[in-house]
C-alpha cells in the first residue's frame, strides 16, 4: 500500500511537472507574441514618426508663398562703428519684386524679380543700384538664397563676398509689412533722369 502511494505520488508529480512545462511553453509563446507586437508597434511608430517628419519638411517648403515671405530682412556686423562694418538689407514684396543692398556705407546692390523654388529664392537681378547712379541694367545675373524654417534667409552668394570675408550670412526678418520701395517707380525715375519718357 505504501509502495502504491509512492507510485501514485510520483505519477501525480510527473503530471504536475508536465502541466507546469506546458504552462511555461504557453507563457513563453505569449511572451514571444507580445515581444513581436512590441517590435511591430515600435517599427510602425518609427515609420509614422519618419513619415510625419517628412510631411513636416514638405509642409515647411510647400507652404512658402510670396504672401508669407514678404517683408524686410537684415544682417549687420556686430560692431557697426568699425571701419569694416557692413549691413545687408533685403526687401521682398508680395508682387515678386525685391531690393537687396549693402547699406553701411554708400548703398549698392540690385533690384529685380524673385521666384520661390523648393526652400530657396532666386533673385533675378535686373538692375544694379549704387549711390552715384540710379540703375544699371544687368544681364543673366541671379543670386540664390536659402529660406530657413525660422523665417530667416541665408546668403552665401557672390554678392556678400564683395563686402565681407564671411562665407555666408543669415538675414533675420525684421518686419512682415510690405516694403515701401517700388521697382516700376525706380525704373521710371531713372528714365526721367536720362531724358527717357516711359508710359505708365
Amino acid at each position: 500500500f505504501e509502495r502504491c502511494n509512492k507510485i501514485d505520488f510520483k505519477m501525480q508529480s510527473d503530471k504536475e511537472i508536465a502541466n507546469l512545462q506546458d504552462e511555461a511553453k504557453k507563457s513563453q509563446a505569449t511572451i514571444n507574441d507580445l515581444q513581436g507586437k512590441v517590435v511591430a508597434t515600435t517599427e510602425t511608430s518609427n515609420t509614422e514618426k519618419s513619415t510625419n517628419n517628412e510631411e513636416k519638411k514638405e509642409t515647411s517648403t510647400s507652404n512658402l508663398t510670396y504672401a508669407n515671405l514678404k517683408g524686410s530682412y537684415e544682417w549687420k556686423s556686430e560692431n557697426m562703428s568699425s571701419d569694416d562694418a557692413v549691413a545687408f538689407y533685403l526687401d521682398l514684396k508680395e508682387n515678386g519684386t525685391y531690393s537687396y543692398t549693402e547699406g553701411a556705407h554708400a548703398p549698392s546692390g540690385s533690384t529685380g524679380y524673385y521666384i520661390i523654388k523648393d526652400n530657396s529664392i532666386i533673385l533675378n537681378e535686373l538692375f544694379g543700384t549704387a549711390s552715384d547712379v540710379s540703375l544699371v541694367a544687368l544681364k543673366n545675373s541671379e543670386l540664390k538664397l536659402t529660406i530657413n524654417q525660422d523665417d530667416s534667409i541665408t546668403d552665401n552668394s557672390k554678392f556678400i563676398s564683395s563686402y565681407t570675408d564671411k562665407k555666408s550670412i543669415t538675414l533675420k526678418k525684421t518686419s512682415s509689412s510690405e516694403p515701401e520701395f517700388n521697382l516700376n517707380d525706380t525704373i521710371r525715375g531713372t528714365a526721367r533722369e536720362n531724358g527717357i519718357s516711359i508710359e505708365k
